[in-house]
């Protein structure tokens, strides 16, 4: 089971889950986390791990199998492989850790075990062709016949016995002290080190040495490795002569200097001219892997052992010294020596490998380096994990089993020996048991056949063959090596159904789910993708790139972004124009990461998702935050505009009250009243774009509105056809009649003017529903909704026309012929009713205006005409409170004039400091809503306190929407629009007052 946990960067678990409790020895996740609140000290056994951990953290932002020696709550120790990624808060901080946890304890042992078997098998093979001494630290017990030449001894009777040391020189006797004692004391491997020894006739040898421990019988030993470098040494003396000399030698050599990358392939960069000799290639075909690799010239036989070798000195930035076989360009098996080593930068990077490679095969034969030593062999045969086995060719019967054929099979050695594989049942399908004999009779040996087993208890193994026919004493045997490949298998059956179940998941996406190779070039897409691009299955199977679906101005970002992802198999989340089969564009966010295959970057996955719904959104919310904007704005104006208006208004009013009838005056200043209407209207069209700017709200019949305003148009345009579908049973809106006659009356006049040679105008009103999905990406509520649609075959507009027409001010009109408010009017007052409007247009096809409004259960009001009112005085007290001077002034002036005794003061803490002195005498109060300091809303509630039995009106240059709303809602009598008439003001005064 897989542990789960997340954790603060500090050390200390938030959550896990009871997976992880149990691996730690925990009952619950609960003791867990009250148990370990210091996780580097409490869970980690060695520190360095932790630290290594929060580092790679940091730096990455993930870590992938990362193996630690964890202790649980017994104080047993585990080996776990811990997966985690950091997660980011909005300041791109690590907020917390989260990952997954596998207990690989088992793992881990059987590493060990199969580690001691490879390093036996190593010591066996790469040690052969060196001078090999086995000792205790100071008598030799063994020396192989490289060693007793190297010393000059005739066997091994005149060097086992005596001590090692006494053949090393006096120079180095302290340093071999001190690595024998590393070795034998500590039981570490040392790394080579040039040594001298000398030969029984007294002479000196140059020698690279190595040491290795190994236990025999329960006892420590160690082996002495030692390759003879005189050779060497003369050449490192010959080159530092001088380059000439360099040069000359890099052409002369009997072998082959290279440098070469640190891959598979042993891709060379430079090779001298001694390769022809050597291999029968010319420097130009091995360069760059031009026509062959040197892997390829390697024998297949010896390829995974130097490879081996050669990284294993690479990790210790040692020397290497390994000898194989090569088949050259004629066919010809040749033995080689290798020498080389890595070369890497000041950063420590590994740049590259430089080395020399000598034929080596005269020497190989004449030392006897291929005859194999009987005990080694017997070594090889029953430490190998693999099953050995020989049988006889001509009857098919086991001469001889290994312990791996045993331990894999569960047949003894006694079991076996003597009879076939068809007496013991071994192979589960007879075919492949014909198939391996009738390839053994053609070609004298098979590779790497896969085939499946039955073993003692009636298990189906599988295993990977390889056999040959070999002559064991003029007999006719066959040598097999079968490796268990079971769980290889299994975990292959695994990584085919999760593949399966991907390939199932992705076709069920809403979203586009593809795969490519190395090159760019899809191998997946889901139908999904398919239909969102337009191709068919058959044309990506044909090679269709990547690349090709993304737009020409994004593809030299994309391609850079592909790169990066399949370099460093990293995540990565991009924005593009991407382009279908049929040209079209459209934006698209794609994430991608590397496929990891054994290691190994094989391709590239991700997911495609289309923005074109989420950017239309985007540009939709944009416009309405800038239409906020300048609506707030225009507000503001019209407040400022309107208390200017009051001040004229007023005095106005008060001049015409003292006028006689035919006064010469009295016709200037009703003209000053028009203008102050005039300019009342538009503080009332900026109101409008302000949205919330609605003066008087009653439920309302849309049909009666749009048809009122139909009818008055149609007769002053008679170019223009006007045509009407009206729902029956419309919905009541609740709206300001005024308002919605401006907003239709825009509308028809906008349609008009983009119809200079007349045409028609489609007027469509219905009840509408509104579901979650559909309301505007919750912009708006869901429900009822009045829909009114406005058409004309006019001129249409583009694309930048249509998304700026609601802009303030913006005109397609020449100078002097529009205001570039009426459109703005429209989206301002039907965004200030609740509800939305939308455009749909192209050029030469007319324009749609869509609008929406929330519709009510309420029932409309009788609407009644009557005479013109009369002023209406009275005696009472007012309290009037207003911070504009001008405005307090005239306000109390007409108040006077009506009979009433006004208190007036410039501020909400004076107002309410006077009533709280006067309020038994004081009747009502007038206040303004905006002021400094204390606001109308404020001061209200201030009164109230003092009397909840205030009667009280409110004023403003605002509309009695918002926080005006709000007040009367509370329990103000009424509200007075500035600029208001005397006549109005005494009409509110007197029906507040009863």
């Amino acid at each position: 089971m897989e542990g789960f946990f997340r954790s603060t960067p500090e050390g200390r678990f938030l959550s896990v889950n009871p997976a992880f409790a149990r691996m730690l020895g925990y009952s619950s996740p609960e003791e867990l986390i009250s148990a370990v609140s210091d996780i580097p000290r409490q869970y980690y056994v060695n520190a360095k791990d932790r630290l290594r951990y929060v580092r790679m953290l940091r730096e990455r932002g993930f870590v992938e199998h990362f193996e630690f020696k964890a202790r649980r709550k017994d104080g047993a120790e585990i080996w776990v492989s811990n997966s985690t990624r950091a997660v980011y808060d909005e300041k791109g901080d690590i907020e917390c850790y989260e990952g997954i946890v596998l207990d690989i304890t088992s793992a881990k042992r059987s590493e060990k075990a199969l580690a001691e078997s490879e390093e036996r098998y190593r010591l066996l093979v790469s040690a052969a062709p060196a001078a090999l001494f086995l000792h205790d630290g100071n008598t030799i017990t063994y020396a192989n016949p490289a060693a007793c030449r190297m010393l000059g001894a005739r066997d091994d009777s005149e060097l086992v016995g005596r001590p090692l040391l006494e053949f090393v020189h006096s120079s180095y006797l302290d340093e071999v002290r001190k690595r024998v004692e590393t070795v034998m004391v500590h039981g570490q491997t040392i790394p080579p080190m040039e040594q001298q020894y000398i030969r029984l006739d007294g002479g000196i040898v140059d020698v690279e040495a190595r040491a290795i421990p190994i236990t025999v019988q329960g006892r420590r030993m160690m082996y002495s490795i030692l390759h003879e470098i005189t050779d060497r040494k003369r050449a490192e003396t010959a080159l530092r002569e001088s380059e000439r000399v360099l040069s000359t030698l890099l052409g002369n050599l009997p072998g082959m200097v290279y440098r070469c990358r640190n891959d598979r392939n042993w891709t060379m960069e430079l090779v001298s001219g001694g390769c022809i000799l050597l291999t029968g290639y010319v420097p130009a075909d091995l360069i760059g892997n031009r026509r062959i690799a040197y892997n390829d010239i390697i024998h297949p036989e010896d390829r995974a052992e130097v490879w081996r070798q050669v990284q294993e000195s690479v990790e210790r930035r040692s020397a290497f010294d390994v000898t194989y076989r090569i088949v050259t360009a004629a066919g010809e098996v040749k033995w080689v020596a290798e020498r080389g080593r890595g070369v890497h930068a000041d950063s420590g990077e590994l740049l590259a490998l430089e080395g020399f490679i000598a034929d080596v095969t005269a020497r190989v034969l004449a030392n006897g380096v291929l005859r194999e030593n009987e005990e080694k062999l017997r070594k090889i045969f029953h430490t190998t994990p693999d099953a050995v086995c020989i049988n006889r060719l001509d009857d098919g019967r086991y001469v001889t089993v290994n312990e791996g054929f045993t331990r894999i099979s569960g047949y003894r050695e006694e079991e076996a020996v003597g009879k076939t594989s068809g007496d013991l049942n071994l192979w589960a399908s007879p075919g492949q048991f014909a198939a391996m004999g009738d390839r053994l009779r053609r070609y004298g040996e098979v590779r790497n056949l896969e085939a499946a087993f039955r073993i003692k208890n009636g298990d189906i193994l599988y295993g990977l063959i390889s056999a040959s026919v070999v002559d064991l004493n003029g007999v006719p045997h066959v040598l097999s090596i079968t490796r268990d490949i079971t769980e290889r298998k299994r975990m292959e059956e695994a990584l085919i159904e999760s593949e399966k179940k991907f390939r199932d998941l992705a076709a069920l996406l809403p979203e586009v789910v593809f795969e490519t190779d190395l090159t760019g070039r899809f191998t997946y897409a889901n139908p999904f993708g398919l239909d969102l691009f337009g191709y068919t299955r058959e044309e990506l199977d044909q090679g269709l790139s990547a690349l090709d679906t993304i737009s020409p101005r994004d593809r030299a970002r994309a391609a850079r972004n592909i790169e990066c992802v399949l370099r460093k198999a990293a995540t990565r989340s991009n924005e593009y124009r991407a382009v279908r089969k049929n040209g079209e564009e459209f934006p698209v966010l794609i994430s991608s990461t590397a496929i990891v295959r054994d290691g190994k970057t094989v391709g590239m996955r991700g997911l495609v998702i289309d923005l074109t719904e989420r950017k239309r959104l985007e540009s939709q919310l944009l416009q309405a935050q800038k239409l906020e904007a300048l609506g707030t704005l225009s507000g503001g104006i019209a407040h400022d505009f309107n208390n200017i208006l009051m001040g004229i208004q007023g005095n106005v009013s008060l001049m015409m009250l003292d006028l006689e009838p035919h006064h010469p005056h009295g016709e200037r200043l009703r003209q000053v009243e028009e203008h102050v209407k005039t300019a009342s209207a538009l503080t009332r069209q900026l109101l409008g774009i302000a949205r919330g700017g609605r003066y008087e709200v009653k439920p309302t019949d849309m049909n009666e509105i749009v048809a009122k305003i139909s009818s008055m148009f149609g007769r002053t345009k008679k170019e223009i056809s006007i045509h009407h579908k009206h729902q029956e049973g419309l919905w009541l809106v609740e709206a300001d009649r005024g308002q919605m006659e401006q907003v239709f009356m825009n509308l028809f006049v906008n349609a008009w003017q983009a119809m200079p040679r007349g045409g028609d105008i489609f007027v469509e009103t219905e009840n509408t529903l509104l579901g979650e999905e559909t309301a505007l990406a919750g912009t708006f509520r869901s429900g009822r909704y009045v829909k009114i649609t406005v058409a004309d075959t006019g001129i249409g507009m583009d694309e930048e026309t249509r998304s700026r027409a609601f802009d303030p001010f913006f005109t397609t009109k020449e100078k002097g012929t529009g205001t570039g408010l009426g459109l703005s009017m429209v989206y301002g007052i039907v965004r200030g009713h609740g509800g939305m409007v939308q455009i749909s247009s192209e050029p030469g096809h007319g324009a749609v205006f869509t609008l929406h409004l929330p519709a009510t259960d309420k029932t409309a009001a009788e609407r009644k005409i009557g005479d013109p009112p009369e002023m209406q005085r009275g005696t009472e007290t007012i309290l009037l409170i207003d911070d504009e001077e001008s405005i307090l002034e005239v306000n109390k002036a007409m108040l006077e004039h009506l009979g009433y005794r006004v208190y007036d003061v410039s501020s909400g803490k004076e107002g309410v400091d006077l009533y709280r002195a006067k309020k038994d005498e004081i009747d009502l109060v007038i206040l303004d809503m905006i002021m400094p300091g204390m606001s109308g809303g404020e001061v209200f509630d201030r009164l109230k306190e003092i009397n909840p039995g205030l009667k009280a009106l409110l004023s403003s240059g605002y509309s009695a929407e918002g926080e005006a709303a709000s007040i009367l809602a509370r329990g103000c009598r009424g509200f007075l629009q500035k600029p208001f008439h005397i006549v109005n003001l005494s009409r509110q005064v007197r029906e507040a007052l009863r």
